[in-house]
């Protein structure tokens, strides 16, 4: 992704093999000046479209480290979904680190799972009526603490955080 005065600001790299329908994303990098801002989940959303629609893979795979709660809330909130985690894969800066392996299908990118009406998969966005509603149900949060407990469940290999609104409102 370049911006406007054609600094290149994210990336996402795709090793496809057409013979399997396997794409293997990697290599995954927003700026951090440019971080928060949506541009991690337009990014993967462009991937995904691409390798399904132009590619006609079936499969889209990646690997996060476990530390790295915002984007694993990123590409859960664009579809993927945790398989499993590879522990001690990779020798880190400080010891090793552990691999959360997520994948989507192209059936569930075409047709994704249905929450319910006026249900659906919390987003960084939420963080501000999360931290509302939290305060309201007695549990005292700001939007930055609020932020971090939605980006630590989101997280949990099994973990998601739904949200149900009732006119705007999140209930």
């Amino acid at each position: 992704v370049v911006d406007a005065s054609g600094e290149m600001v994210a990336h996402v790299l795709v090793d496809a093999q057409p013979y399997h329908g396997l794409g293997l994303i990697g290599r995954v990098a927003v700026a951090p000046e440019h971080r928060g801002r949506g541009l991690g989940a337009a990014l993967m959303r462009a991937t995904i479209r691409h390798g399904f629609d132009e590619l006609g893979l079936h499969r889209l795979q990646l690997t996060v480290y476990t530390f790295n709660v915002a984007a694993i809330a990123t590409y859960r909130s664009v579809g993927f979904v945790v398989e499993g985690v590879a522990a001690d894969s990779t020798r880190g800066s400080e010891g090793r680190w552990d691999g959360l392996t997520m994948s989507l299908l192209e059936p569930d990118y075409r047709h994704p799972p249905a929450c319910g009406d006026g249900i659906r998969l919390a987003g960084p966005h939420d963080a501000g009526r999360i931290a509302t509603l939290l305060t309201q149900l007695g549990y005292p949060h700001d939007r930055d603490q609020a932020s971090a407990r939605l980006l630590t469940w989101a997280a949990e290999p099994q973990g998601e955080v739904l949200i149900a609104e009732s006119d705007g409102t999140v209930a």
